[in-house]
């Protein structure tokens, strides 16, 4: 019976010729190319050699290799794809308001603890068409994420506090998520989600549009003919509430201030007629046509 010898034929160019090239390599080339965040599977493929003798050529070497959490990092700047303006700003103001940037661990054999980061989006059965919109947003460049990315849009079974339906989907590109993460400081060092000023900066007139569709109200008080436009900031912190008021007063409302609603709970209030106004102007060609109910007064 002949047999059948698995891997690389002995005397191969791989295992003389090229381990031989190898070898003949500096290590600062090495280090070149591992710093760029290339692997050491990737860099044997550059020189025809397996992962094993480009191991063992950084052990011998003395090259100090990467943990996991610096090797996750590289990779996912590799994977993470280019979010659309429309997309990136959708979901700034949406974790702003009702949508939840969440960050789990998970376990693997290999690596241990891992971290995965989803964006969950839910609204009530009436938001239903506004929920759907938000998914179409995160579909459109689909052809280039994974097919489970973006989930489908279901029924939570245990609906809300209230016993009413909730709908909801989520957004799950690790890579993704990471470089947005990392790049405007949205979690603190326990993985915290936190309002950074890097966060605030990048806002602009589509994400506004989007939290005040998910957290705003406009009202009128017919005593005295007064209007409010309220942005509903109930689970930020203290410094959180600074940097948010502070930006809401610069893109179009100086006089913005904080309105206790409740012991510890406050809410960023545009209370001054022209302020309104303009801020209306500012977000209305970026609300979705099934949300600008919202923008009219009662």
């Amino acid at each position: 019976m002949t047999k059948i010898r698995i891997g690389r034929p002995t005397g191969s160019k791989t295992n003389s010729e090229g381990l031989r090239a190898f070898k003949a390599v500096a290590k600062e080339e090495l280090l070149r190319l591992y710093g760029e965040g290339r692997t050491t599977r990737e860099i044997g493929a550059i020189y025809g050699v397996s992962r094993t003798a480009a191991d063992n050529r950084f052990k011998a070497l003395g090259i100090q290799r990467r943990w996991h959490d610096e090797t996750a990092k590289f990779k996912n700047a590799k994977m993470s794809i280019p979010l659309s303006n429309l997309q990136r700003q959708m979901l700034l103001g949406s974790i702003l308001g009702d949508a939840c940037l969440h960050e789990y661990d998970y376990t693997t054999k290999r690596f241990g603890i891992r971290k995965y980061l989803k964006v969950q989006f839910a609204q009530g059965e009436a938001q239903l068409p506004y929920l759907s919109h938000k998914r179409d947003i995160m579909l459109s460049g689909r052809e280039k994420l994974p097919k489970t990315c973006v989930s489908k849009l279901d029924q939570r079974p245990e609906g809300s506090n209230l016993g009413l339906p909730v709908w909801q989907f989520a957004f799950s590109h690790t890579p993704t998520l990471r470089a947005l993460v990392d790049e405007l400081g949205m979690k603190n060092s326990e993985g915290v989600t936190c309002v950074s000023d890097k966060w605030v900066g990048a806002l602009d007139a589509t994400s506004v549009a989007y939290w005040f569709a998910d957290d705003g109200n406009l009202l009128t008080y017919p005593k005295d003919g007064t209007w409010r436009l309220t942005f509903h900031t109930d689970a930020y912190t203290g410094e959180e509430l600074q940097r948010l008021l502070e930006f809401v007063r610069s893109f179009c409302a100086p006089s913005a201030r904080l309105h206790e609603k409740r012991e510890g709970q406050y809410a960023i209030e545009a209370y001054r007629r022209e302020e309104v106004e303009t801020l209306i102007k500012k977000i209305a060609p970026f609300t979705p046509e099934c949300m600008k109910h919202k923008l009219k007064l009662p």
